[in-house]
């Protein structure tokens, strides 16, 4: 079971400042923070912010039994509501820190040294998404696709070599 709270100043207006919190208690809670600035025109700019809780008491990886609890912070910055023709946009610098709280299991996994997994990871990240589904509920034509790219370039205080991170995803309607 699990509450959610969600409070928001200036949501529903068109232009503006809008600020937005929500909060999850359950077994895994998060509280989350975003504020935007929108105008007319102009993209809108956004900072947000969250930590979130992940407990994993059992699971099961093929026949081992791994317990696994971690501590999640994001904090964004980044540009939204910018279109070119059909597609949307957002681009911005993120920054995510994990802190690894424990790690049990019935069987030594490898050789790994859960200690490097603690650390904060910057990187650049744009997401560009259709939607030109006829019904939100129950379309009869239309496709739904996203494509995202993050280049993970900065860590602190671990260095490691930087990576990219691609992944697409594609939904659309076929009558019968």
């Amino acid at each position: 079971m699990s509450v959610l709270f969600n409070l928001g100043f200036n949501t529903h207006k068109l232009y503006g400042h809008a600020l937005d919190l929500t909060a999850k208690i359950s077994a895994n809670p998060y509280v989350q923070v975003r504020w935007s600035w929108d105008l007319p025109k102009v993209p809108t700019v956004n900072v947000a912010a969250s930590v979130r809780w992940t407990d994993l008491n059992t699971l099961n990886l093929w026949e081992h039994k791994l317990g696994f609890n971690f501590l999640h912070a994001r904090q964004e910055v980044y540009f939204s509501n910018m279109t070119w023709r059909k597609v949307d946009f957002n681009a911005g610098l993120r920054n995510d820190v994990f802190r690894i709280r424990n790690i049990k299991s019935e069987q030594i996994l490898g050789d790994y040294d859960f200690n490097s997994l603690n650390n904060d990871f910057v990187s650049l990240f744009a997401t560009g998404r259709t939607d030109t589904f006829d019904d939100g509920y129950f379309p009869t034509k239309g496709v739904k696709a996203q494509v995202s790219y993050s280049w993970t370039f900065a860590g602190f205080p671990k260095d490691f070599n930087n990576f990219h991170t691609i992944s697409a995803g594609v939904k659309g309607v076929v009558p019968v």
